[in-house]
C-alpha cells in the first residue's frame, strides 16, 4: 500500500523565521530546527523568493568551481592526441558523425519526423506534422478548406470517427452546442453518475470556504455569495 504524504501548513512564525535566517544558514540546520525535511526548506525558499546571501555563497566555497566570465577550457585550441589516451580516443570515436552523416539523437522522436508524417495516439485523434508543429488532423483539414477556425467553435465528426478525417465527414458547431450534444447522448445512469459528482464537488467547496472563514483566512469583507 502506498504510504499517505501528511503535508503540515507554514505558520506565519516559520515564514519569518525562514526569510531572516534563509540567507546565512544551510538548509540540513533550518530543516532540523523547523522539523521539516530539507526539500521542504529549499521549494519554500524558492516559493518565497528569498536566496543565499553573497556573502554566505562566498564563505560555503559554492561559488570557487564555477567557471569565470572569459574562462577557457584547458583543450581549447588541443588536437585531441594532446589531452586524451589512445584508448580514450577510440571510445569517443564510437559515437562520432562520419563525414557527410548527420544522425538525429533520438530517431522515434516526432521533432525528427517530417512535415505530413501521421499518427493516431491514445485519444483517438489522428495527429499530423505541419510547418506549425504536431496538430490534430481533422482541424488542419477543415482550415484548409474553410479557413481558421472562429473562436468558441470546434469541428466535430458526422460518424463519430475521429480517425475519419475527410472534409465531408466534418462540420463546425459551437461549443455550447456540442456540450449539448455530448449530453443529450449520455445514457441516464451516466448522466446521474455526473450529476452527482458536480454536486459533491460543490458541497465539498462550501464545506472548504466555511472553513476558511471560521480560520480567518479570507480576506476582509470578502463574502462568500455560496454561503448566503
Amino acid at each position: 500500500m502506498r504510504r499517505k504524504t501528511v503535508y503540515r501548513r507554514w505558520t506565519e512564525w516559520e515564514v519569518e523565521y525562514l526569510r531572516r535566517e534563509y540567507p546565512n544558514r544551510t538548509n540540513p540546520d533550518l530543516a532540523e530546527f523547523l522539523h521539516r525535511p530539507p526539500r521542504a526548506i529549499k521549494l519554500k525558499a524558492h516559493f518565497l523568493g528569498i536566496k543565499k546571501s553573497p556573502e554566505y555563497l562566498e564563505k560555503s566555497g559554492f561559488k570557487k568551481n564555477q567557471f569565470k566570465p572569459g574562462h577557457a577550457p584547458f583543450n581549447k585550441g588541443r588536437e585531441r592526441r594532446f589531452w586524451a589516451s589512445d584508448e580514450s580516443q577510440q571510445r569517443m570515436a564510437k559515437g562520432q558523425f562520419k563525414p557527410g552523416e548527420c544522425r538525429p539523437s533520438n530517431p522515434n522522436s516526432r521533432k525528427n519526423k517530417p512535415i505530413g508524417h501521421e499518427r493516431v495516439y491514445a485519444d483517438g485523434y489522428v495527429w499530423i506534422i505541419t510547418e506549425q508543429g504536431r496538430r490534430q488532423k481533422h482541424r488542419v483539414v477543415w482550415e484548409q478548406a474553410h479557413g481558421p477556425i472562429p473562436e468558441g467553435y470546434c469541428v466535430k465528426f458526422k460518424d463519430g470517427n475521429p480517425q475519419n478525417c475527410s472534409l465531408d465527414n466534418l462540420y463546425l458547431v459551437s461549443r455550447a452546442d456540442h456540450a449539448r450534444e455530448t449530453r443529450a447522448a449520455l445514457s441516464p445512469e451516466r448522466k446521474e453518475e455526473i450529476m452527482k459528482k458536480v454536486h459533491d464537488g460543490r458541497r465539498a467547496s462550501i464545506r472548504r470556504d466555511r472553513l476558511l472563514i471560521k480560520w480567518g483566512l479570507e480576506p476582509e469583507g470578502k463574502i462568500v455569495k455560496r454561503l448566503r
